[in-house]
């Protein structure tokens, strides 16, 4: 993703603040009761807020899906989140290295985030009913925006951006609102659909049409603060972000600390909205 001409836009830099959805609403939560407590992530802490813990699950439980399952299901506390604690972390990551299964089903945010932090990876990533339709649209939406001289004046376009438009491709972004004043003309408003998912989980991403009218979509998920290892660039490594009390700075903690694994897919979007998808090594 680090070359500009196959990723753009977000480069995962921005897009780990979709970790406020992706970590799940059970580190929201958490962190704000920390922030309201003033307390520190200890013991102590976790002592604390055992009781609000176990209302947020009765409450809310695996019907809201997501990583409040993930972590439910492999049999440790969403705490473990907010806590780092090594041992759980690690046998939740297992527990999806051995049943990667599980992940589909999950929201697809969730899904694609927890397959970064376990190393499953891109391997049997099913995309949930309905997504190829929406991908499929959103390709035609934004080749007709990008044929729109008045795009390009609309702010800075870079160059690998229109060479690549001049080549065929398509870039497609997401963000902003349909109700906007003045609604970007390069980006898809992303409360329309499935959108706001595609944005949290696909990101920004090229497409690059086929001679039977099937796109292809080549992707990388990494992060460029992981270790360098791990896909990290240097301008990103050693980043101080200030203490976790956000999910944006729990995900991006875990992160940093080396939990997970970059992987690559591609995705082919039919004409009619048919996903086939591989993972790529």
């Amino acid at each position: 993703m680090w070359d500009s001409i196959k990723r753009f836009a977000t480069d995962r830099l921005d897009d780990i603040n979709n970790v406020t959805d992706s970590l799940g609403n059970e580190v929201e939560y958490a962190a704000k009761l920390l922030k309201n407590k003033k307390d520190t992530v200890t013991n102590s802490f976790v002592g604390k807020v055992d009781e609000g813990l176990t209302q947020l699950q009765t409450k809310v439980g695996d019907k809201i899906g997501g990583p409040i399952q993930a972590f439910t299901k492999a049999g440790v506390s969403p705490l473990a989140a907010v806590t780092q604690n090594k041992d759980d972390l690690d046998k939740v990551f297992n527990h999806y290295q051995k049943n990667p299964e599980q992940l589909n089903e999950l929201g697809l945010k969730s899904n694609m985030l927890m397959r970064y932090y376990s190393g499953v990876g891109a391997e049997g990533l099913k995309l949930p009913e309905g997504y190829g339709n929406q991908i499929i649209d959103d390709i035609r939406e934004s080749k007709k925006r990008w044929a729109d001289p008045e795009t390009f004046k609309q702010g800075y376009v870079q160059d690998f951006i229109k060479q690549g438009v001049a080549q065929g491709k398509v870039p497609v972004y997401y963000g902003g609102s349909s109700d906007a004043i003045a609604p970007s003309k390069s980006r898809l408003p992303d409360d329309v659909g499935s959108r706001k998912q595609l944005s949290l989980s696909l990101g920004s991403y090229w497409a690059e049409p086929q001679p039977d009218g099937s796109y292809i979509i080549n992707e990388d998920y990494n992060f460029g603060y992981a270790p360098k290892a791990k896909g990290g660039v240097d301008m990103h490594q050693g980043k101080s972000y200030g203490p976790a009390l956000t999910p944006e700075q729990i995900g991006r903690g875990l992160i940093q600390k080396g939990y997970g694994k970059p992987y690559s897919y591609q995705l082919k979007v039919s004409p009619s909205g048919q996903i086939d998808f591989s993972p790529k090594h």
